[in-house]
């Protein structure tokens, strides 16, 4: 510990000896004519990860997974099962599902005012955002 108020002594009587080092008159103008001559960084533009080529690329193998896959599942010809014929008891159980809902009108109207007033504060957000954007790039 009294190795540091040992340095912070020494760096005092340096700087009492020694003094504050003071810049030139034009210091404020030779840099500022620095950073006007100095090679601006060319505006980056947004490069996608995934090139047009490699999307559609995609987009053509799901599709062609899409329409092959049916043809591809042979159907069982001893019991006579199609390929569609396997989705049965998730389509039957899907059926089967209801759905029973109890709202009160007051429970319903207080969502609803919730939902509003959320979705006027993000869309207030949003165009303030914008405002004061459009501003500090004047």
């Amino acid at each position: 510990m009294e190795d540091i108020f040992d340095k912070d002594d020494v760096i005092g009587r340096l700087v009492r000896e020694e003094g504050l080092l003071k810049t030139s008159p034009d210091f404020t103008a030779r840099v500022m004519h620095l950073v006007n001559e100095s090679p601006q960084k060319a505006e980056s533009t947004y490069k996608p990860l995934l090139s047009k080529g490699t999307w559609i690329f995609i987009i053509l193998g799901f599709l062609a997974l899409a329409v092959i896959s049916p043809f591809a599942v042979a159907s069982d010809k001893a019991t006579n099962i199609t390929f569609f014929d396997r989705f049965k008891p998730a389509l039957d159980f899907v059926n089967g599902i209801h759905f029973s809902f109890k709202i009160s009108l007051d429970t319903l109207m207080l969502a609803t005012i919730i939902m509003a007033s959320a979705g006027l504060l993000l869309l207030l957000d949003y165009f303030l955002n914008n405002r004061f954007r459009l501003e500090a790039k004047d």
